[in-house]
């Protein structure tokens, strides 16, 4: 009888041990995305943050920095969706990152044989808050 209380405690521990780790993985989906386009070669970026500073998308091959754009403060309310032309990027592979003054994401993208198709990966989320630090 103990050993069935015992068994029956543990499951219920971890099931809420699971559910506690689904959660925080589910917060971990980011705000600003990349979308696909029904243009060949086109990919839409999606930032759904009120800012009212700048955000900057920076395309990278494995050689370093192939395409910037900065997108001024004050000229979207909620966010913005902008259209990028990457069928000329020449690399079968290359990241785009985005930031704005408290994050930056970063995506891989892979593009198919024909320049025209893409299959994009997030990768991470790097947030930039500064340090604060306690004084005792």
């Amino acid at each position: 009888m103990k050993t069935k209380i015992f068994i029956v405690a543990a499951t219920i521990v971890m099931l809420a041990v699971l559910s506690t780790s689904v959660q925080a993985q589910s917060s971990e989906i980011p705000t600003i995305k990349i979308l696909p386009s029904n243009q060949p070669g086109l990919l839409k970026i999606l930032y759904v943050h009120d800012t009212d500073q700048s955000v900057e998308v920076k395309f990278f091959n494995d050689e370093g920095l192939i395409g910037y754009d900065k997108v001024e403060g004050g000229t979207f309310s909620k966010g913005f969706l902008k259209r990028y032309d990457v069928s000329r990027i020449n690399s079968e592979r290359f990241r785009i990152e985005i930031t704005d003054e408290n994050r930056s994401i970063r995506y891989s993208v892979i593009g198919a044989d024909d320049n025209t198709t893409f299959k994009c990966v997030y990768e991470r989320t790097t947030y930039l808050q500064p340090i604060v630090t306690a004084s005792n």
